[in-house]
């Protein structure tokens, strides 16, 4: 059966062993920079959108670390390591504070599915993961209010 899937893209933004999340202005919740690609931008423009819109930062991709696909939600999700060239986290609409996690000591307010795609990195950095994920929404998955 043919399905349309929306495309996603994830940013991991490295520093040894941690990993840069934002907190969500909208939920008590720890996020990965990332979203939806809009109509006519490529993968790497939307990549850069997301970032910037996300965390104030200018990135530049440095490799494909996953791809995910979720049945449930219709969505494939392109994980990308990048690398900041300038700018400095800056609070805004989406992000109201920022923090580099090391990635055996994520917050507990972090979606499962985004705890996947940050651990395939660190455990199998050679690796490309490519996986089906099954979870609900991430605010679902958390337990928190709509």
């Amino acid at each position: 059966m043919y399905r349309n899937f929306h495309i996603a893209v994830g940013a991991l933004i490295i520093k040894g062993n941690k990993v840069l999340l934002h907190h969500r202005t909208d939920y008590d919740m720890w996020d990965l920079p990332s979203g939806g690609m809009k109509k006519g931008e490529t993968v790497f423009q939307a990549l850069k959108r997301e970032v910037k819109e996300e965390t104030g930062l200018n990135i530049k991709p440095i490799k494909l670390t996953g791809v995910y696909q979720n049945y449930r939600r219709e969505i494939i999700v392109l994980n990308f390591l990048v690398k900041v060239t300038s700018g400095k986290l800056t609070k805004n609409k989406e992000a109201d504070d920022f923090k580099y996690f090391h990635y055996k000591k994520l917050p507990k307010n972090l979606a499962p599915k985004q705890k996947v795609r940050i651990l395939d990195y660190f455990i199998n950095k050679n690796k490309l993961a490519i996986k089906v994920q099954k979870s609900i929404s991430s605010i679902e998955s958390l337990g928190l209010k709509k």
